[in-house]
């Protein structure tokens, strides 16, 4: 009878398709179990250890993550090694942005910043005194106009003794006035936003440079090692990111406005819990979740289940 079951054993363990089983049945005690197993655990043993699976974070749909099959055992170095490699990263960018090429090409995008800003301001200016007010702007860009009588600014205390009809004239007359000036105020605006993208450019030119360095030659290794074009569009997406968020990697005092502003409103989107915890100041989306690990696992696995459900 053993020489039969084993017969029906290999003659099914040729049948590669799906949708094929073994019936084993037999009085107790009779050690089909370990008749299985005995038979089962040297052949699985020669045939192809089946492979890792990892989740990735899909950059494109947050709420779906990426599933990637990758050869047994590199699920778990991909996982260390680019944990590695981004906390590599955020140690050597700092440094990168205290060099002086790039001190003295952010110095020399914000003079000329300035130099465009103290241009419209004095226009401005010269556009205000032209109608009796003295023009004032705040940290923040806020403009203030105040009344001139007799080539004096006037207080507001002084403002508020005026006669009802006076005031009156001289607030309508300021509200013109700031119309007229509001083609000015929009170049102001466009100077603010071109030294706020170039800011920017710059910094991702940095951040270029440090991933060239240390991401890319992982993503090189990782792709040939495991010929995945999904783990290859992986390395991608995630270089995309890093370079639009290098806010990630800086300390505050080395960011831009613009890249403080997008840190502070992250950091309350992570704790409303809309987005994956930070690591190490280092983002959870960057990290890797090995899904199945075939590491320790030579050729296809046995599993016994004493109890299975059909499905």
């Amino acid at each position: 009878p053993q020489f039969r079951a084993r017969e029906a054993l290999e003659l099914a363990l040729h049948i590669k398709d799906n949708g094929y089983n073994i019936y084993l049945s037999g009085e107790s005690n009779l050690g089909r179990s370990k008749l299985l197993k005995d038979y089962l655990r040297p052949r699985a043993r020669k045939m192809p250890t089946p492979p890792d699976l990892i989740y990735v974070h899909n950059f494109d749909n947050p709420d779906e993550p990426k599933l990637i099959s990758l050869p047994a055992g590199q699920g778990k170095k991909l996982k260390s090694a680019l944990a590695r490699t981004l906390s590599r990263v955020r140690k050597e960018l700092p440094g990168r942005f205290e060099h002086a090429p790039y001190i003295q090409r952010q110095a020399r995008l914000m003079e000329i910043f300035q130099g465009k800003r103290q241009k419209v301001f004095k226009e401005m200016d010269l556009v205000a005194g032209d109608q009796g007010f003295n023009l004032d702007m705040d940290e923040q860009g806020s403009l203030t106009l105040y009344p001139l009588v007799e080539g004096r600014r006037l207080s507001e205390e002084e403002f508020e003794k005026l006669d009802s009809g006076v005031r009156d004239a001289l607030k309508l007359k300021g509200d013109k006035l700031l119309q007229v000036m509001a083609g000015l105020m929009r170049r102001l605006t466009r100077a603010e936003i071109e030294f706020s993208e170039k800011e920017r450019g710059l910094e991702r030119e940095v951040v270029e440079g440090a991933l060239d360095k240390l991401l890319t030659p992982l993503a090189e290794s990782f792709c040939k090692i495991c010929a995945s074009e999904a783990l290859c569009e992986y390395f991608g997406d995630l270089r995309r990111d890093i370079l639009e968020n290098p806010e990630h990697f800086l300390p505050r005092e080395q960011m831009s406005p613009a890249a403080q502003g997008d840190r502070a409103q992250q950091g309350a989107i992570q704790e409303a819990g809309l987005l994956p915890p930070m690591l190490d100041d280092i983002p959870g989306a960057y990290d890797i979740n090995v899904f199945v690990d075939n590491s320790k696992l030579k050729g296809a696995p046995l599993i016994m289940d004493d109890h299975p459900v059909p499905h």
